[in-house]
């Protein structure tokens, strides 16, 4: 009697037991602490030089849907997709926010909250994949420990929705393939709708769908299907153009015109400036196709990098071993073939004016990361083929403390860096001390603001002169306290200034910078911002 009391009050404990150690509660407390970890930073990056542009635009997409305002017409970047900046645009307009350093904080956590929402699709994407839920939370754990795309999910407004989103198409697109229904194929059009809008690119999901539904009907001796297939099909692309035609003001007047428009501007952008580039100042026009490869090879952590490797030459292997078949079967190495291989091949086919490093193509890298799970689960298979108990053991080992090292070197990249883990560069290339002139360091201008709060801590006049390299340093302005900012004064000329600031964009050489030495930012060795001391101008001499 008393014995079946004891049992029947430890159930409850052992439930509770297994419910804390359960994959669910696993993964939640994972994606709430890197909600926590979000929340607590995003109010330390500074404004990157597309962030006043982007809130323009927005705004003025906003005045044409609600006020009828034609001044979007006007803008030479009106072809942009425009669904995120219009979205920020609502946020700003809807809460009471007045203030610039309210307003590009929310910005910065909006941002930041539509990444967290690519991250947990990612999650799913490649849970589905690997039908593990462990493979699913390193593959998310990996994207969000690249140290650049962590620092640019809190103020990349343009390429980080689109990461985003792309993520989201590709986790609806095998869902639709997995189903072929047709609320599947509205929900797929939704969320394609959505990633054009942000960026015209992203008609590459709508071509991965089309390979992967028809690859996939001929292999699986689905033909007596194929005649349903199309007409699902038919109602994805219908569904797909409404959605984007709505979210794209731009295009009421002329949908036709105006999605030939995006595409010119999508393959050649009017960019003519240099780019600094293996040691040399480039026109942006004439890098070659090698550009993205370098850049993704010395700016990706080594660990996920070699992996990756590992995973695509499996698959190339496969693929010249004759196993199409298995590889088409299996969509989640199709589409990761897909998700790299269209990118780089359109590169290479209609050469786009490519600048600031691989930011426009991070909508790749959760494709390289699939292919680290590929080589992690291949690396794993052929560890068990191993004889004896203590070598496979080993093995096994090694292969686990090659994760952990990844993801313990991403954290300490992420720590050592904050909050200018864009300037982060690998062991390939020196660091970022080795990349340092060679290539470009804080393009974005995130800087300016440590070193415009450093002027301002130190220099209590009532009226500080100031003059900036970049036009991004008086953008950085905007989100330092109302009462300091009020203090600053920004001059078109050195000669009238207190101070000079410089992130060395377009600029070789620091040592030849007038005045003195009075505060710099260095992040893995080098100099990513230069504050010198100038004499005083006459007006404060006297």
């Amino acid at each position: 009697m008393d014995e079946s009391r004891n049992a029947g009050a430890m159930e409850p404990a052992l439930g509770m037991q297994k419910l804390r150690l359960s994959p669910g509660w696993i993964v939640a407390a994972a994606f709430v602490a890197y909600l926590a970890i979000g929340i607590f930073v995003f109010r330390d990056y500074g404004i990157s030089w597309d962030e006043p542009f982007q809130r323009e635009y927005g705004q003025e997409v906003f005045d044409y849907v609600f006020k009828g305002d034609l001044r979007l017409f006007q803008n030479s970047v009106r072809f942009h997709g425009p669904v995120f900046a219009f979205l920020l645009a609502v946020a700003e307009n809807l809460l009471p926010l007045t203030d610039t350093r309210d307003i590009y904080f929310m910005r910065h956590l909006v941002t930041f909250l539509i990444f967290y929402g690519g991250v947990a699709s990612f999650y799913l994407l490649c849970r589905h994949i690997f039908s593990s839920w462990k493979l699913g939370l390193l593959g998310s754990s990996l994207l969000v420990m690249h140290p650049r795309l962590f620092a640019d999910s809190f103020y990349n407004s343009k390429d980080i929705p689109f990461l985003a989103f792309f993520i989201t198409s590709v986790l609806t697109l095998v869902w639709f393939a997995d189903r072929r229904t047709a609320g599947y194929g509205v929900l797929h059009a939704l969320s394609c709708g959505v990633l054009i809008a942000i960026r015209f690119a992203g008609i590459i999901v709508p071509a991965m769908t089309l390979v992967v539904l028809g690859l996939d009907s001929v292999v699986r001796g689905r033909r007596r299907e194929i005649g349903k297939g199309m007409v699902v099909f038919g109602l994805y692309v219908t569904a797909l153009l409404l959605v984007v035609v709505i979210l794209w003001p731009t295009l009421w007047r002329d949908p036709v015109g105006g999605l030939r428009m995006a595409l010119g501007e999508a393959v050649e952008y009017p960019y003519t400036e240099t780019v600094r580039y293996l040691d040399r100042d480039i026109p942006a026009t004439d890098l070659t196709w090698n550009y993205l490869l370098v850049w993704i090879g010395i700016s990706t952590p080594l660990v996920p990098l070699s992996l990756a490797l590992v995973g695509i030459g499996k698959v190339i292997g496969e693929m010249m071993g004759g196993g199409y078949r298995a590889i088409i079967l299996n969509r989640g190495v199709l589409v990761a073939i897909m998700w790299i291989g269209i990118p780089f091949l359109s590169v290479v086919l209609t050469h786009p004016v490519l600048y600031d490093g691989w930011r426009h193509f991070f909508f790749v890298y959760p494709g390289i990361v699939v292919m680290v799970l590929i080589g992690l689960v291949f690396l794993w298979g052929t560890a068990g083929r191993i004889a004896g108990v203590t070598a496979l053991l080993a093995a096994r080992a090694g292969i686990g403390l090659v994760v952990v090292l990844a993801l313990i070197s991403g954290v300490r990249s992420i720590t050592e860096y904050h909050p200018f883990q864009n300037a982060y560069f690998n062991e390939l290339v020196g660091g970022a001390a080795g990349a340092n002139k060679k290539f470009e360091l804080d393009y974005w201008g995130l800087s300016y603001r440590r070193g415009l709060e450093y002027i301002l801590e130190t220099d209590k006049a009532l009226e500080v002169p100031i003059y900036v390299a970049q036009e991004v340093g008086t953008f950085n302005a905007v989100i330092l306290e109302p009462k300091e900012r009020e203090r600053l004064r920004f001059v078109e000329e050195s000669g009238r200034a207190q101070y000079l600031l410089t992130n060395f964009r377009w600029q070789k050489e620091n040592d030849s910078l007038a005045g003195q030495p009075y505060y710099s930012v260095n992040v893995g060795g080098a100099e990513i911002l230069a504050v010198r001391k100038l004499a005083p101008p006459p007006i404060l001499a006297r």
